[in-house]
């Protein structure tokens, strides 16, 4: 099963996933939209009114992922272009060096921004379905849909390796060596890999999983 937000007020929250300041990192998630989205978080990682690392659908409900400074600078952004369908299980990728980051859908690059920095990269939460853009539990910009298997890996998965994701390979299954992050998101609210508790706010509801090969 996944977990269901009514983009009202539904969110995810748990610490820090990666640690701090890692010199690359990787993130993993299948998406599926429930109708109009406008400017929607799906995953962030934020510290303080330190926007860092984010997917996100924008005004046209097209995927996104991007790096902000304090202060909400976007320092790095990636499109997809065209939408995303609504009520289908769509698979998100990012892979992040110290100076660039290449943001994947479906298994396929939709570009690569070099603007991203690494340095002082340390976020004191993740949440998914909405984030807190003061830092002082300010929840904004709610998601209405199902998200599930959110993995992060310290180092940069390569194209096969994110293939596999999109097809459905869960994430302890690829490179687990590097694994720090794995919440399958499967009725019970735990980072399988690191021991993380996720806290559910606002009651999200189980939903059906995407098809999966664990």
């Amino acid at each position: 099963m996944a977990y269901g937000f009514n983009g009202t007020n539904q969110r995810l929250i748990t610490g820090n996933v990666y640690g701090n300041s890692p010199t690359a990192i990787s993130m993993s998630i299948w998406v599926r939209r429930n109708g109009a989205q406008v400017s929607k978080v799906i995953w962030a990682h934020s510290a303080s009114n330190n926007l860092f690392f984010r997917f996100f659908l924008d005004a046209s409900t097209q995927p996104n992922f991007s790096y902000r400074d304090s202060g909400f600078t976007t320092q790095a952004n990636i499109t997809r272009t065209g939408a995303l369908a609504d009520l289908t299980w769509t698979h998100f990728c990012v892979s992040v060096t110290t100076n660039s980051a290449t943001f994947y859908v479906d298994g396929i690059s939709a570009g690569t921004d070099t603007s991203v920095s690494m340095a002082n990269n340390n976020p004191t939460k993740s949440s998914f379905g909405a984030i807190d853009a003061s830092g002082s539990n300010s929840w904004q910009q709610h998601f209405a849909g199902e998200l599930a298997d959110a993995g992060v890996w310290l180092g940069t998965l390569n194209a096969a390796e994110i293939t596999s994701l999109s097809k459905g390979m869960t994430c302890d299954k690829i490179r687990p060596q590097n694994l720090v992050f794995y919440a399958p998101l499967v009725r019970d609210l735990q980072d399988q890999k690191g021991g993380l508790t996720i806290t559910n706010n606002n009651g999200a509801t189980v939903a059906t999983h995407p098809r999966v090969y664990a």
